[in-house]
């Protein structure tokens, strides 16, 4: 991703963007936004390859490392689902594999998540996740995306959190999902992230912060409300929204 600097507002950068806490020196940490686990290591000779100026943002300590377990169940779901199974000799991805043998209980969580459905003879794999740990994960983003962006965090809990395969949405709540709003009563912050990439198009496609191709995007948008959106691996969509803020 290319450096973009922030010009924003100063007097917010000693808080954390989860919580809104003052951060001392002892409970100061950063935190990448998305979660790293969510992203895919380079396929070169050192494997341990993550795409160039990833997101940070200030987050203390507690709330660094509340959600990592959720991050790490949400990870390896996805995987599982998009490989369609929970047995790791059918993964390729070495960390996928060891993290399948490593954590059995995780792996059978998972695994009694899958449900197959007969319609007509024809059956279907559907799997169903765990929401509320799903839900944390998006909502740690979300918040993330928008302190990056805009510069401010965004504390009250939001109006809605909506998570769904991509697949599952008919033509037009496709369009709808994936085509920037017009009609922004809002704009953002000078010297904000966002403003300087609508001046710049920086790493955007077709509005959507591209994180890593095909594996992570993003888009911040102030249309009646706040509404954070992410796609993950082209398959799962998620939206987090704040409505009059």
């Amino acid at each position: 991703m290319d450096y973009i600097e922030d010009c924003s507002d100063k007097r917010l950068k000693g808080i954390c963007a989860q919580c809104g806490v003052w951060m001392q020196d002892e409970n100061k940490s950063v935190d990448h936004v998305p979660s790293k686990c969510l992203l895919r290591k380079s396929s070169g000779p050192s494997n341990n390859e993550y795409p160039t100026n990833l997101p940070v943002i200030p987050n203390c300590k507690d709330c660094n490392i509340r959600v990592s377990k959720d991050e790490e169940y949400l990870w390896l779901f996805l995987k599982c689902v998009l490989v369609g199974s929970t047995d790791p000799e059918k993964h390729s991805e070495p960390d996928v594999k060891r993290a399948l043998t490593r954590h059995v209980g995780l792996r059978r969580k998972i695994e009694s998540s899958k449900r197959i459905l007969s319609d007509g003879g024809d059956e279907t794999v559907v799997w169903k996740p765990d929401t509320h740990r799903v839900n944390r994960v998006v909502l740690k983003n979300a918040r993330g995306h928008f302190y990056y962006e805009c510069g401010e965090p965004i504390l009250s809990e939001p109006d809605h959190v909506s998570v769904f395969p991509l697949i599952a949405l008919s033509d037009n709540l496709r369009r709808e999902f994936e085509n920037v709003q017009s009609g922004s009563d809002s704009w953002p912050e000078v010297g904000s992230r966002q403003m300087t990439r609508i001046l710049t198009r920086k790493d955007l496609c077709n509005g959507w912060v591209v994180v890593q191709d095909q594996v992570y995007r993003y888009r911040v948008e102030q249309v009646n409300g706040i509404s954070v959106k992410s796609v993950l691996y082209e398959y799962l969509g998620v939206e987090t929204f704040w409505d009059d803020q």
